[in-house]
């Protein structure tokens, strides 16, 4: 009994571990690229092109290697590959500063990266079992990871240059990497009965509307993900407040998933789901109407609810419907439409209406259309029973 409760304790120790690392790399470079492609004396459309490739690679990625690690099992391979790739190619991003040489590298980039979190969410659920509700407090490490690192790689880029922060990002990766070799990853194959299992997950009415939600509000997610710092910088705001900006957002994540399964368990994954897009539609038109960026901080504060609460919410929805063997390929659904489609949909229309109409008005009009995504699901479901 003592030996099988320290392997349980080793696996979920591996998976925060590889949470923490994976999610710190990503809060290097993501949240900045905009302001270093805007460094680079890139225009509004061409910011916009080049941040709706690693969404729209989402898409193939995700969804693919997802499907592909279901067919073959060969899960810790692929992850193994895909971070490989996602080190060589993000840390390449630094090296370029023209537009057509930084398409290819960036689209191999989000291509290589794109099946990590759907392999990790699903293994982690995997090693949950029965306890998928406990979700939350496998992930808020990554929350850890990405509110620890942002102030600090905002401090880097603002005595140091952009360059340092690739460094930094490919050193985490390398860490990820090492973990990732000794973690448990879900190996749940279906071979033959692929096919079938995915009709059968696209068949669900439930599931068709919740994945159409996902996309609708993964536009609007994608202007606070991409333009949030280009906002800020216009009203004044320094990389350092910037960072901490995405802490505190951070620290209200954490507090979000580790109620998670309380939340869940009383009010029910569509409500969690449809309070998230609430807040989210909040956060935006909140951030439409800032003047003072010292305030920043404290708006960010509905990150929890609107990424945390929303993401365990789905995640948790994805795998109740999930065929036998089909989690990894549920889970590559979820963050294609979420991230890929629906994020890929809102680079490209924010980096127009950043061109065209300023920051300020691209975040209020995507508060419109987070609060109209929030109804049609709340509206849409109403003949379904309670998720």
């Amino acid at each position: 009994m003592a030996q099988a409760t320290g392997k349980a304790t080793n696996k979920f120790f591996l998976l925060k571990s590889f949470n923490l690392l994976f999610f710190a790399a990503f809060a290097s470079i993501m949240p900045f690229l905009a302001l270093y492609y805007e460094d680079l004396g890139l225009s509004g459309p061409q910011i916009g092109a080049l941040t709706a490739i690693p969404p729209l690679m989402m898409v193939v990625g995700a969804s693919a290697w997802g499907a592909i690690a279901d067919m073959t099992a060969q899960h810790r391979r692929i992850l193994g590959l895909s971070i490989l790739g996602s080190i060589l190619f993000g840390y390449l991003i630094s090296s370029a500063a023209q537009f057509q040489k930084l398409l290819p590298i960036v689209a191999l980039y989000a291509f290589f990266i794109s099946p990590v979190i759907p392999l990790l969410d699903n293994s982690v659920l995997v090693a949950l079992g029965k306890r998928s509700d406990q979700y939350g407090k496998i992930r808020l490490w990554g929350a850890v990871g990405w509110g620890v690192a942002a102030p600090i790689i905002g401090a880097v880029i603002e005595r140091m240059g952009f360059r340092w922060s690739f460094a930094i990002y490919a050193v985490l990766m390398i860490g990820g990497l090492l973990v990732a070799l000794y973690m448990p990853i879900a190996k749940t194959g279906i071979g033959s009965r692929f096919s079938q299992g995915l009709r059968i997950l696209l068949q669900d009415a439930q599931i068709k509307r919740f994945l159409f939600t996902m996309l609708l509000v993964g536009m609007g997610l994608a202007l606070i993900d991409i333009y949030l710092f280009l906002h800020l910088q216009s009203i004044g705001a320094n990389k350092v407040l910037m960072g901490l900006t995405l802490t505190v957002g951070t620290v209200s994540e954490i507090v979000i998933f580790i109620f998670s399964d309380r939340l869940l368990n009383r009010w029910g994954k569509k409500r969690v789901l449809i309070g998230g897009i609430l807040a989210l539609a909040l956060q935006l038109g909140s951030f439409s109407m800032l003047k003072v960026p010292t305030l920043a901080p404290l708006i960010q504060i509905l990150h929890g609810p609107a990424f945390a609460g929303m993401w365990s919410a789905g995640v948790a929805i994805a795998n109740d419907h999930a065929p036998e063997g089909m989690g990894a390929t549920a889970q590559g659904l979820l963050s294609s439409l979420l991230l890929g489609v629906g994020g890929s949909v809102g680079a490209l229309v924010g980096g127009y209406l950043f061109g065209a109409l300023g920051t300020e008005l691209m975040l209020r009009l995507g508060a419109i259309w987070i609060l109209g995504s929030a109804l049609y699901y709340a509206i849409a479901g109403k003949d379904l029973q309670r998720a």
